[in-house]
């Protein structure tokens, strides 16, 4: 399956906020998903959203927050796709990808060269998941070379 990857524009993003809050992501407020400083979308034949992620850049770093497949399209590559366009075109060569993500993930994300990291180290990008220091959340990334 070819994956197309998009970069939302500021109309698309209410239709974001919709999309994660059906599939179970309601931590984040309207306003909140105005503060990246790109989403990625990936969108059916019929132009329905099937996926996304948020990317802000912060120094030399990459964070990704809010990846997410519809459950009906996963196991496709639609996420490796928006993840691999992300490091391809937002990163330059000696920057590193954060992602914090919950356990279930972690072998997803460290088959694209991802790696464990220190939490703490990282705790002042993340608005929820270091901050709190959930106990399912981790810190992996990826440094472009």
């Amino acid at each position: 399956m070819s994956v197309e990857v998009k970069i939302a524009t500021r109309t698309e993003v209410p239709e974001i906020g919709r999309f994660l809050r059906s599939i179970g992501k309601n931590g984040m407020s309207s306003e909140y998903l105005w503060d990246f400083d790109v989403w990625l979308t990936v969108r059916d034949m019929g132009g329905a959203l099937i996926g996304c992620d948020a990317l802000e850049r912060r120094s030399k770093l990459l964070h990704g927050h809010s990846l997410a497949v519809r459950k009906d399209h996963r196991k496709q590559g639609i996420a490796r796709a928006i993840i691999e366009h992300g490091f391809i075109h937002y990163m330059d060569s000696g920057d590193t990808r954060v992602v914090f993500t919950h356990f279930y993930n972690k072998k997803m994300y460290e088959r694209m060269g991802f790696t464990m990291a220190d939490k703490a180290h990282y705790a002042h990008l993340d608005d929820i998941g270091a901050r709190e220091l959930h106990r399912s959340t981790m810190v992996l990334i990826r440094i472009k070379e």
